[in-house]
């Protein structure tokens, strides 16, 4: 059996810390790409529940169809089909939504999910003025964007019964 010095440990420890830090340098050092966009969205779909237990508490799932407008110098997705449902939980108007989206551009696809909270307000003529808020992430990706990681955030506004604006922005990076 070999006893290797204390001069011995010392250089492998640190060896094994040098090593350890350029790894560590390396994950954390993924170029991360802004990426933002625009997108009018049609709802194609909606059922709605009235909850028994308050007034004016409704549970629904929607499903909403847009096309992406990149706004970002990078063109993420643009003109990408933006697809996503949501289940609401509100009460007039307001209170948490989640949703499952998908965008996709030939065979570029991400995937992901979003969870925020809707608010409806009403204009002096009683017209009600929703705006939603949130934050999302990507689950996963195909094609180029195999791997993503990223997240965002996002703020939509409806304009009509069945279609809404939304703003979002955010970061992203190909996993290695």
């Amino acid at each position: 059996m070999q006893i290797i010095t204390f001069k011995q440990a010392m250089s492998l420890f640190i060896s094994l810390v040098l090593i350890l830090a350029i790894c560590v340098t390396d994950l954390s050092a993924q170029e991360k790409i802004k990426m933002a966009g625009k997108v009018t969205f049609t709802e194609k779909a909606r059922s709605k529940l009235t909850a028994p237990d308050e007034k004016n508490h409704v549970v629904f799932i929607s499903e909403w169809e847009g096309t992406n407008v990149s706004t970002d110098e990078n063109k993420f997705m643009d003109g990408a089909q933006f697809h996503f449902a949501a289940y609401g939980d509100y009460t007039m108007g307001s209170g948490p939504h989640w949703t499952f989206f998908k965008m996709s551009l030939g065979d570029d696809i991400v995937v992901g999910n979003a969870n925020g909270k809707t608010t409806t307000t009403f204009s002096p003529e009683k017209i009600p003025i929703t705006t939603l808020k949130g934050t999302s992430a990507f689950t996963k990706g195909e094609g180029k964007y195999i791997n993503i990681q990223g997240s965002g955030t996002y703020k939509a506004k409806y304009t009509s019964m069945t279609t809404m604006e939304m703003e979002w922005d955010g970061e992203y990076f190909i996993e290695k």
